[in-house]
């Protein structure tokens, strides 16, 4: 506890998994794990937990006069109902490295900049997201739902093909899904068996 309040403080290198890990996860595959650099505030209570954080995914200040990518959040999760947790969050991803179509000389770098051609403002992905889940009895249940938005100038980039200037002004608009209803025998080994699905606008 920080100061007789149930707050935790972690800094440095840390591992972190956000409900079922569908979109921040600890782990890349069954035998190799991921951590991340970041400063991450924890406010625990009986029955809800919130966790915000602040973080970088890549570090390139010593090239670039920013060039970094940071991960911003808060994930707020409430246990309290019978057969019913509830979880809700919002995070952030600010990629400001730095991209060019071209490399020209001085009076044509100037021309595009004044045509807003070659000109990729730092992307800023938001997504927010709710979960419900729980059992009850032998069926036990979980759904998530997501949007992002925001920003989309490093995607856009991708978009130039044969010399041509990619969108500046693409944008971050989709939705996504993640659903799993199981059930669980009551025998001497408890086998579940479990439908679900996924959704990717």
């Amino acid at each position: 506890a920080m100061y007789g309040h149930p707050l935790r403080l972690r800094i440095g290198r840390q591992e972190m998994k956000l409900g079922k890990g569908w979109l921040v996860d600890d782990i890349t595959t069954a035998i190799f794990g991921r951590s991340f650099d970041m400063a991450r505030l924890t406010y625990s209570l009986d029955a809800a937990v919130i966790d915000a954080w602040y973080g970088k995914l890549a570090e390139n200040g010593a090239i670039e006069e920013d060039g970094d990518i940071d991960f911003y959040g808060v994930h707020g999760m409430y246990s309290g109902f019978e057969a019913l947790s509830i979880s809700a969050y919002w995070m952030l991803i600010r990629d400001a490295r730095s991209i060019n179509d071209t490399n020209f000389t001085a009076p044509i770098e100037w021309l595009e900049g004044a045509f807003g051609l070659d000109d990729y403002d730092p992307s800023y992905m938001h997504t927010i997201g709710l979960r419900a889940f729980g059992k009850s009895g032998a069926v036990d249940y979980d759904l998530e739902l997501a949007y992002q938005f925001g920003d989309a100038d490093h995607v856009g980039a991708l978009f130039s093909a044969f010399g041509t200037y990619g969108a500046a002004d693409a944008d971050f608009d989709a939705w996504a899904g993640d659903l799993e209803v199981g059930y669980a025998f009551d025998t001497r080994f408890a086998p579940r068996v479990y439908i679900g699905g996924a959704y990717f606008q």
